[in-house]
C-alpha cells in the first residue's frame, strides 16, 4: 500500500482520496511478510525490486494481483506462470470483478 500511495502522490494526486475511500470499503487480511528465502525464490523470475511484492502476493494468495507494471510483472509470462498469480492491470481486474 505504501508503494501505491507513493505512486499516486507522484502520478495522480487527485486519486489519493479515492484510494483512501476504497481502502475503507475493502476488508483486508494482513499476512506475514515474506521470508528472505521466499523473496530470493521470486527473484529467479522477476525484477529484484519487485520480488518482495511477488513473494508477498504468493503468501497472501489473492484472486488477482493488480499492477500497472507491464514491463516487469504483466508482460513477462513467467511471472504469472511461476508465481501462480493472476497478474492484471487494475482496469482488467475491475472488468473481471464486474462480470
Amino acid at each position: 500500500m505504501t508503494e501505491t500511495r507513493r505512486n499516486l502522490d507522484r502520478k495522480a494526486p487527485e486519486l489519493v482520496p479515492l484510494l483512501e475511500e476504497l481502502l475503507l470499503q475493502i476488508p483486508f487480511e494482513l499476512v506475514p511478510d515474506p521470508t528472505k528465502e521466499e523473496v530470493w525464490a521470486a527473484e529467479e523470475y522477476t525484477n529484484p525490486k519487485d520480488a518482495i511484492i511477488i513473494a508477498a502476493a504468493i503468501k497472501a494468495r489473492p484472486e488477482y494481483l493488480a499492477t500497472l507494471d507491464r514491463k516487469h510483472l504483466i508482460d513477462p509470462p513467467e511471472v504469472a506462470k511461476r508465481s501462480g498469480l493472476a497478474v492484471h492491470t487494475p482496469g482488467e481486474v475491475v472488468r473481471k470483478l464486474r462480470s
